[in-house]
């Protein structure tokens, strides 16, 4: 079996049982394997929710995979209101070992399936927090996978493509306790961004035959949602396969396009600029922080102690280094390299790389999009509303496709939820949450693809306010909308 079939041969190991969907139980067909699976674990559990880790707190890799794109503040954190009994089944695919899948079988089944995507380079439980709590209380079956490769592990200077997690500094020497070295998996040789798309849709297949099997009804409904790399999947999956999904929803997805920028593009500008825009003082009139924003960064929110661009600086550095190193790895390899790096001038196989995994816009199913305004990582300027620009620019049959698409732009809202809070010097309370926003697109692409109801049209969604039927804009005019209770005088 190479590396992208789908061909899927299933097996039960005990014998079929006639009860119907709705009512088909964890333990009856619980012992479903899939031939295309090993490892294969199956778990009968009384609540497939986090309701029982976020009882005990456990400090797994899992858990905090799934902390890492969720609020901070557990009061934030996706409700859950009742236990959801079911089953688990996990396992790695037979064609790669890296290749990670999971699926939940909630007892009181929907009769649909959501597929979820993973943010960065992160595992299968990802989006546990903040999709799997919420569509499982739903009755939704739920998959999810891991692009087919592992994250990262640590690494020392003698480890080829190693990248520092924090900025390159005089202070912060990479390889030294201050700035700690990984390697991530997306590197090897056999991984590539290609198979994150491929894989999105594989798991989408598996789970369908698996689902079969243990409800003994196919999902009438399959919906896409994920957040930043896991919300490019979601794109690859309503382009390429729109025979595989009904709809999704994505929030901060990245824009992958072989004219650029590109966000390997954009964050040179951010890694050259922002010390010495901390040097004098965070001022926002300096030619600094001007250079900052022609790169489509939003305007630094200053405040508590901290800013946006702070907070955002330490990713800034890891990222450039990994998606340099894999898309473009005839580059310097040095450490101090990456804040020079310049897209416009690299070999044009850079772009031909691009262009195996670039996003083209073709929507042929709803797809809906929630962008924070103040997104330091992936732009709402350079990645959003481009895809947006997109999408309206292609015909689907004899229309166009922006009638099935929609974004919701949320006033200050970030890449990174967890940024929102009070912690002096660490957190901003400006901010707006992504996550109740994509919660409620996920409730308004139901409407619209079951019951032939239309989003309502694109908008700015103000501080505090939630999507309208009638709204006062299509974009927000200001990326930036800080408050006077909040802002920090000493800092402006």
């Amino acid at each position: 079996m190479t590396k992208y079939q789908l061909g899927l041969i299933f097996a039960l190991v005990a014998s079929s049982v006639t009860t119907s969907p709705a009512q088909a139980g964890p333990d009856e067909k619980c012992d479903v394997l899939a031939e295309a699976l090993i490892d294969v674990n199956i778990e009968t559990l009384p609540d497939l929710t986090t309701a029982p880790e976020r009882a005990t707190g456990p400090n797994t890799v899992q858990w905090m995979d799934a902390l890492a794109i969720s609020p901070t503040d557990p009061a934030d954190w996706t409700p859950i209101t009742k236990a959801v009994p079911g089953c688990l089944i996990t396992g790695t695919l037979k064609d790669d070992r890296q290749a990670r899948f999971l699926l939940r079988l909630p007892k009181e089944w929907n009769g649909k399936l959501v597929v979820g995507g993973a943010a960065g380079t992160r595992s299968e439980f990802n989006g546990d927090l903040v999709i799997s709590d919420f569509v499982l209380q739903k009755g939704y079956a739920y998959a999810s996978q891991n692009k087919g490769m592992m994250n990262s592990e640590p690494a020392d200077r003698s480890k080829p493509n190693a990248c520092p997690l924090k900025p390159v500094a005089a202070d912060s020497i990479p390889g030294f306790t201050t700035n700690p070295l990984v390697y991530f998996h997306l590197l090897d040789d056999e991984n590539s961004l290609v198979e994150w798309g491929e894989r999105f849709n594989q798991a989408a297949l598996l789970a369908k035959a698996l689902i079969e099997e243990h409800y003994g009804a196919k999902p009438s409904r399959t919906y896409a949602m994920g957040v930043s790399n896991g919300g490019y999947q979601v794109r690859k999956a309503i382009e390429d396969h729109p025979e595989n999904f009904d709809g999704g929803v994505e929030w901060e997805a990245v824009l992958w396009q072989r004219n650029g920028p590109n966000f390997i593009g954009e964050l040179p500008v951010g890694l050259k600029q922002f010390p010495s825009y901390r040097d004098k003082g965070l001022d926002p009139t300096s030619k600094e922080a001007r250079a900052i924003e022609a790169a489509d960064f939003p305007q630094d929110l200053v405040e508590n102690d901290t800013s946006l661009w702070t907070l955002n600086h330490q990713y800034w550095e890891v990222t450039e280094c990994l998606y340099v190193r894999k898309l473009d790895p005839g580059y310097d390899k040095g450490f101090a390299v990456f804040a020079d790096y310049n897209y416009v001038a690299r070999p044009e196989s850079v772009r031909k790389t691009i262009d195996t995994f670039a996003n083209n816009g073709i929507v042929r199913k709803p797809l809906i999009s929630v962008h924070g305004t103040l997104d330091a990582l992936i732009p709402l300027k350079g990645h959003a509303r481009p895809y947006k620009a997109m999408v309206e620019a292609n015909k689907c049959g004899q229309n166009y496709c922006g009638q099935n698409y929609r974004l919701y732009e949320i006033q200050n809202g970030n890449h990174f939820d967890s940024f929102k809070g009070t912690t002096l010097g660490q957190k901003l309370p400006d901010l707006e949450l992504i996550q109740p926003h994509a919660h409620r697109a996920f409730e308004l692409l139901e409407a619209w693809v079951e019951s032939g109801i239309p989003a309502p049209p694109s908008q700015c969604v103000p501080r505090g306010g939630s999507i309208s039927d009638t709204p006062q804009a299509t974009e927000c005019a200001n990326l930036l909308e800080p408050s006077v209770e909040h802002s920090n005088p000493n800092l402006q």
